[in-house]
């Protein structure tokens, strides 16, 4: 992604019904809002953004799912972005 630009999810990750859509990222909000849903949504970032998996003690699948787990709270972050614009 260019600097500058507005992060967005990618296509594959959208729901084609705009309502929907916009439904979607209340519910990711109203999940993630208040003490308990801060703590939870602060544990997953701290699992895994903030993970730094060493490539000589982890093997390849280990990096692949932890990318593919960032990738997840990615979207969480989006999404409750997303609901608040």
């Amino acid at each position: 992604m260019a600097l500058g630009r507005k992060a967005q999810l990618d296509e594959r990750f959208r729901i084609p019904n705009k309502e929907e859509e916009r439904k979607v990222n209340l519910a990711f909000r109203s999940s993630f809002s208040g003490g308990d849903g801060e703590m939870v949504l602060n544990y997953l970032r701290s699992i895994t953004f903030n993970t730094v998996l060493d490539p000589a003690i982890h093997d390849e699948r280990s990096l692949w799912f932890q990318e593919g787990a960032k990738s997840i709270v990615y979207v969480i972050q989006q999404r409750i972005r997303e609901a608040d614009e």
